[in-house]
């Protein structure tokens, strides 16, 4: 919190009282990552936040409910990674965000279908990743990657065929992985990525002849991993590198 010489002065500066109120705090390491480089926030900032009522245990868009109600650690740590070096956020951005429909189990589209539907913690949890550091994202954003039909299970290259279907949760969790940190991607870009005929199984170096093959689940979970951070790879890089691998699983005899 204190990396320049303005926000150290200060800090020499505050009352001894602000400054052990803050070091108090039973949620330090979240007001830290969300201060980072902004210097000590104020205790008033610090107490509003941690006073939420939407980050309660059991939220469900009606403060009085919850009043009595112990604070959820993981939800206030996914809003501190999302607002890492970006300031405490204000009540009505973390309220905006957590009654996001789309957030909730079972959405398809549909914010009244769902509206006393829990929300989707695995979801948040992805969300969160890509979007750390890079603010609490906007909801038309959140609904564009949500209703992208290639991230549906059974995605075969038709949005249409799969229309209705839920999200596939492991698909999901292969693209934040790579691209956390780097904010919610396109459409293109993702269906670009699981287009690859690279990907799927069988595939020996000939896009044709597995054209109407399903995802090789166990090269995208090794695909995301080594591409983890670093954005969804391009076509050729993975294709390089699964010519590679299966040239060296056939000189050691291995059958893949």
């Amino acid at each position: 919190m204190l990396k320049s010489k303005d926000t150290v002065t200060w800090f020499m500066n505050m009352e001894d009282g602000d400054i052990a109120s803050i070091a108090a705090t039973p949620l330090l390491r979240q007001i830290s990552s969300m201060s980072s480089g902004k210097g000590l926030p104020e205790k008033a900032k610090v107490e509003a936040f941690l006073k939420l009522d939407c980050l309660k245990e059991g939220w469900q868009g009606i403060d009085e409910a919850v009043k009595d109600k112990p604070l959820d650690w993981t939800l206030a740590t996914h809003i501190s990674s999302m607002c890492h070096s970006k300031g405490i956020p204000e009540k009505a951005k973390v309220e905006a965000f957590l009654k996001l429909g789309c957030l909730k189990q079972g959405w398809q589209g549909i914010d009244e279908a769902v509206k006393d539907q829990p929300l989707d913690r695995d979801l948040i949890t992805r969300i969160s990743s890509m979007c750390n550091g890079k603010g609490l994202p906007e909801k038309a954003k959140v609904e564009a990657f949500l209703k992208m039909g290639c991230l549906k299970k059974g995605w075969q290259g038709d949005d249409e065929a799969v229309r209705g279907k839920p999200l596939d949760q492991k698909l999901v969790n292969h693209i934040s992985t790579m691209c956390n940190g780097r904010g919610l991607p396109e459409k293109a870009k993702v269906e670009a990525f699981l287009k690859l005929a690279c990907l799927k199984k069988g595939w020996q170096g000939i896009d044709e002849a597995v054209k109407d093959q399903p995802l090789d689940r166990a090269v995208v979970n090794r695909v995301s991993s080594m591409s983890a951070s670093k954005g969804l790879p391009e076509k050729r890089k993975v294709e390089a590198f699964l010519k590679q691998r299966s040239k060296n699983a056939q000189n050691d005899g291995i059958i893949l």
